[in-house]
């Protein structure tokens, strides 16, 4: 196969990188805003569902958002991506081109 040219596929790895970006802003942020968002309804509403459906809401959005970064289209084949360093399609490497 050949290489491709240069910026040839920058919009759809800058697409690849918003994604895998978000996804790891919600991961990150699960336990702390969980925690501080759990201690706030504790204290004013004294009781706990009100975290328990933030957390269950925020899983859902994390798993939505992981999806969507595994399954990116290959910007080559168009086939699934995978998070991985190459794709397992048509061997592009991670950010070629870009």
């Amino acid at each position: 196969m050949q290489a491709p040219a240069a910026g040839e596929y920058r919009e759809q790895w800058k697409e690849y990188r918003r994604r895998r970006n978000l996804w790891i802003a919600i991961f990150l942020g699960y336990v702390p805003i969980g925690v501080a968002f759990g201690a706030m309804t504790q204290r004013v509403y004294h009781s706990s569902v009100p975290s328990l459906v933030v957390a269950i809401v925020w899983v859902g959005l994390l798993l939505a958002t992981l999806v969507r970064a595994a399954f990116w289209p290959c910007p080559r084949c168009g086939r699934a991506y995978s998070l991985a360093s190459t794709c397992h399609h048509c061997g592009l490497p991670k950010y070629a081109g870009d």
